[in-house]
């Protein structure tokens, strides 16, 4: 079988079906952490039982699951408020409605990867900015064939005028940032944090 739980962690490797991650969230209520591993068998319907079977998750991986939308992220906003880590990476149908509502209801983010999240606007990184002060790492890149809206200049000063945590920012392929503003976010923030560009 593709699914292994150990503990409170629960690992997706193979394609299962969404009955499955839902038979999982149905009979293991103290689950904090999933991690898909790219496994392209998690849709909204699965994470809104993993949200509401599971509130107190802090880990969370999605990354490449092709199915999640943005209704997936509003049902975890609603219901997983101690998430501290969240991938939501490649999935193309996210927009900065979720985003916003993770970030307006999930204050202990610290890790965020919204990699080649291609319909994210500066609109969405404003928001995270003002509602996850903790954010320690934050993943903002693309990808060479697609233009990355979500990292600006304004929005960059305006992450570091508010996380003054983070130590990882990745702006690679980000072609509306500028390497003044990568300059000036490394100084506002501190000599040790690490920007890819």
């Amino acid at each position: 079988i593709g699914v292994r739980l150990v503990g409170s962690e629960m690992c997706i490797r193979d394609r299962v079906s969404g009955l499955a991650v839902k038979a999982v969230a149905s009979h293991c209520a103290g689950l904090t952490s999933l991690y898909s591993e790219r496994a392209g068998c998690v849709d909204d319907d699965a994470v809104s039982c993993l949200a509401r079977g599971c509130p107190g998750l802090t880990t969370l991986d999605l990354g490449m699951q092709d199915a999640i939308t943005d209704s997936a992220l509003l049902i975890l906003a609603a219901n997983c408020h101690q998430l501290r880590s969240l991938s939501v990476a490649y999935c193309k149908h996210i927009s900065d409605v979720g985003i916003k509502a993770l970030a307006a209801s999930c204050p202990h983010l610290t890790t965020l990867d919204l990699n080649n999240c291609s319909r994210l606007t500066e609109e969405a990184l404003v928001a995270i900015a003002i509602g996850c002060p903790r954010l320690q790492s934050l993943d903002l890149g693309g990808s060479p064939n697609t233009s990355q809206r979500l990292a600006t200049d304004e929005g960059l000063i305006t992450l570091a005028l508010h996380c003054h945590g983070i130590r990882s920012l990745n702006v690679r392929y980000c072609h509306h940032v500028s390497a003044e503003a990568v300059e000036k976010v490394k100084t506002m923030l501190c000599a040790n944090v690490q920007v890819r560009r």
